[in-house]
């Protein structure tokens, strides 16, 4: 499960199943600075293995030692500071990872959606009128509806009060 560190920060998740007898995913946080998270509750408290993926260049010292309980931390290539979702993705795959689960952030979901990292998408759609707020998908957007990504339903279904909607890209 992925999310970035302004998520991370702002949100202080600790990205748990919350379903009884459920397991515990491997917990992912992509941040530019590791010392700002490094207090969140998701290393304080039990659960999956904490992963904190960062630029190489970040200095040792920002760098939370061990990643907290049961953490590590993953140094990555940058460039101008940010580092690729295929190099992400490569060292995830490395350390086992088939599967990545992006909870939140809508920076890192537009990230992973402009670099052709997704093939799936899940919404939900909840009976719940909020108004304006945070985006689910950001700093990615087409310029019109013909240079938009194609994407097909492959499923939709009623999860509790909400509707689930699955899709993968043509």
């Amino acid at each position: 499960m992925l999310v970035g560190g302004e998520t991370a920060r702002r949100d202080n998740p600790l990205l748990t199943a919350r379903v009884p007898g459920g397991h515990d995913p491997r917990r992912v946080i992509l941040t530019s600075r590791p010392a700002e998270i490094a207090r969140g509750k998701i290393f304080r408290e039990s659960g999956g293995e904490v992963i904190v993926a960062c630029p190489k260049s970040v200095p040792e010292r920002d760098v939370p030692r061990g990643g907290g309980r049961g953490g590590r931390v993953l140094r990555l290539p940058a460039r101008g500071g940010a580092v690729r979702a295929r190099d992400l993705l490569a060292a995830l795959g490395a350390e086992g990872v088939t599967s990545l689960l992006v909870e939140g952030g809508g920076r890192i979901a537009g990230w992973l959606v402009a670099e052709g990292a997704v093939d799936r998408y899940v919404v939900f759609v909840a009976p719940l009128l909020l108004g304006e707020g945070i985006r689910a998908v950001s700093g990615w957007a087409s310029r019109s509806p013909s240079s938009a990504k194609r994407l097909a339903f492959t499923s939709v279904r009623r999860v509790g009060p909400d509707i689930e909607i699955t899709a993968e890209g043509r």
